[in-house]
């Protein structure tokens, strides 16, 4: 067997790098990560926002992103439909706009979910944060042809709520 002698400098530079400083170079954190993406999503705007379902008195959004060039009454796109984290506690939409603006220019509607968040005194429970991920889905779904989307093609992913109970669709 022949051993590339670059290819073994790079991985033993590159492991000695990572094993000097790798702390502080690699491993940052997601509040890190947050207060670095904060400026850039405080100038994006969705291209519009839709009501996917109203509780009491209260209308929860869609924060729609749409690709350049998207027609709708053509389209049948994939779908990526973001929930932010929080610990169904704290957040909002826009905490994930740079990743939606990000999927949309590579072509998908990318979507940035409101949800409620847990409230006692509204009665409103982890149960029912999850309940509106679910309702999102099923209305992207049942509009799949207005919005321009394959009903077959939406992918769900965000922070820690949606990891925990929000994407188990």
């Amino acid at each position: 067997m022949k051993l590339n002698y670059r290819l073994a400098f790079f991985f033993i530079f590159a492991f000695s790098v990572v094993a000097s400083d790798g702390a502080e170079t690699f491993a940052q954190s997601p509040e890190r990560l947050t207060r670095v993406l904060e400026p850039l999503a405080a100038k994006l705007e969705p291209t519009r926002k839709t009501v996917y379902k109203s509780v009491g008195e209260r209308d929860l959004e869609l924060h729609i992103f749409e690709p350049e060039g998207h027609a709708p009454s053509t389209d049948r796109r994939p779908c990526f439909l973001i929930i932010h984290g929080g610990g169904w506690t704290g957040g909002e939409p826009r905490k994930f706009y740079t990743m939606a603006d990000h999927y949309a220019k590579k072509g998908m509607l990318a979507i940035s979910l409101q949800y409620r968040l847990i409230n006692a005194k509204a009665g409103v429970t982890v149960f029912d944060c999850v309940k509106d991920g679910r309702s999102a889905v099923r209305w992207l779904r049942a509009h799949a042809r207005m919005l321009g989307i394959d009903p077959k093609r939406v992918a769900v992913s965000g922070g820690s709520a949606c990891s925990v109970g929000n994407c188990r669709f």
